[in-house]
């Protein structure tokens, strides 16, 4: 049996809240907007391309937003659960709710990872998959990891999969997934998240990321076809072309 899970410390992350407050309707931009530019903005340093530059007047305070999101995840244990508070603080003071979300509660989701997470593995080398096909910020996602890391102490052999609906969602949960395994010395086997209707054709789904690990590209076909049946075929030959990684692990 692992050590039992060490619940997140405490991070300030009313600092990035507070910011993105501030600058609301600067240059005639919400809130909200500036903070659709700054998960762009994040994810192009793992080579994202953006396909929605923001003026140029508002990058100086989309550097100061990843600035304060980078010093929040080297604050923070690894994997919690970040972004998603300060989206919620956001939807709260201007009154907003996007598709009705209201995002698990961190107690609620570590609850769910320490009754389904295992404790022993057959084959602790093999690639393992959790999929989470309404991923919001990333949450379930996160906990999930931090209890497998508390039992396994390595994270190098999970395979990390979701897909929202919401566009800003799976960008949140990309985000979180891809900096704390840049900032933290723990990396995932595979991540792969998709902005798409889970209940929907997987051939509408639109990519978010897709990084995976080099020893695990030769396993592909092993769990793909196992996790979204529709895709393997397209999703064995993506994760098999490396300039369709992104260049966390490079």
């Amino acid at each position: 049996m692992g050590a039992p899970l060490q619940l997140s410390s405490e991070v300030n992350m009313h600092v990035l809240t507070k910011t993105l407050v501030s600058i609301h309707n600067q240059f005639g931009y919400s809130s909200i907007q500036y903070f659709d530019w700054f998960l762009d903005d994040c994810l192009a340093s793992f080579g994202r391309k953006i396909t929605n530059p923001p003026p140029e007047s508002c990058i100086p305070v989309l550097f100061e937003l990843g600035k304060q999101y980078a010093e929040m995840v080297i604050e923070a244990d690894p994997f919690s659960d970040l972004l998603g508070l300060v989206y919620m603080e956001l939807g709260s003071e201007y009154g907003k709710k996007r598709m009705g979300q209201f995002f698990t509660p961190d107690a609620v989701s570590t609850m769910c990872a320490e009754m389904t997470a295992p404790y022993s593995l057959t084959e602790p080398d093999r690639l393992h998959t959790l999929l989470e096909p309404a991923s919001g910020a990333g949450s379930m996602l996160l906990v999930y990891v931090r209890v497998w890391l508390s039992r396994f102490h390595r994270v190098d052999n999970l395979g990390v999969y979701a897909v929202d609906l919401d566009s800003l969602c799976a960008r949140m949960t990309a985000l979180q997934l891809l900096s704390n395994c840049l900032v933290h010395p723990y990396d995932l086997g595979e991540i792969v998240v998709y902005q798409g209707n889970a209940l929907a054709d997987p051939d509408c789904w639109c990519r978010i990321v897709l990084a995976t690990l080099p020893a695990h590209f030769e396993r592909s076909d092993e769990r793909v076809s196992a996790i979204t049946p529709q895709l393997a075929k397209a999703q064995i030959d993506r994760v098999s072309t490396s300039e369709d990684q992104l260049g966390l692990f490079a």
